[in-house]
């Protein structure tokens, strides 16, 4: 399986591989309008021999770009690695109740649950690799964080979800909320 960095590594180098291809692809287009130049001023001209002298190069010269420039693209997919589209954790669930929430991964990863019953505060924060993380802060004064294991959306969006789902927990049992 591919971890979500090692996607986004493909793909970066996949957008790094189009950009070059795109530069290739506007050189090209840059040396067919230029040696092509000669093949109308030939085909205005009315000596047969002079007209075969000048378009025969040309074209052969265009084919040849032509040529080495699909090789070469041929070239630079084959060394692009492929995206994979299959998330990392297929069986991934995030499940937001009105009383918490919960996160299975798999069977190898124990299940994960924040009850809001159990909670004082939540707030969110970011940390060192600007990734979304919930501070949990316990009525018995323990302190916790909770963070997305498993690509479920927007880091951002989903802490928000979360955060508003416990803001009503706290009006709904007559808690004040706390910041």
């Amino acid at each position: 399986m591919q971890s979500e960095k090692d996607s986004f590594e493909n793909f970066r180098q996949l957008a790094t591989q189009l950009d070059t291809a795109l530069n290739r692809a506007l050189i090209l287009l840059f040396f067919l309008i230029v040696t092509d130049v000669p093949l109308i001023f030939a085909l205005m001209i009315e000596d047969i021999a002079i007209t075969v002298f000048i378009v025969l190069p040309t074209l052969f010269l265009d084919i040849l770009a032509i040529a080495v420039f699909v090789a070469t693209m041929v070239a630079a997919i084959n060394r692009t690695p492929g995206i994979v589209m299959d998330p990392p954790y297929p069986e991934a669930l995030l499940v937001l109740t009105p009383d918490g929430l919960i996160e299975y991964i798999d069977k190898r990863h124990p299940t994960d649950v924040v009850s809001f019953a159990d909670l004082l505060s939540i707030q969110i924060q970011r940390d060192d690799n600007n990734n979304v993380l919930l501070q949990l802060l316990y009525f018995d004064g323990r302190e916790g964080q909770w963070s997305q294991r498993a690509h479920f959306g927007p880091q951002e969006r989903i802490a928000q979800e979360i955060m508003k789902a416990f803001i009503y927990y706290q009006k709904q049992h007559g808690r004040t909320v706390q910041p």
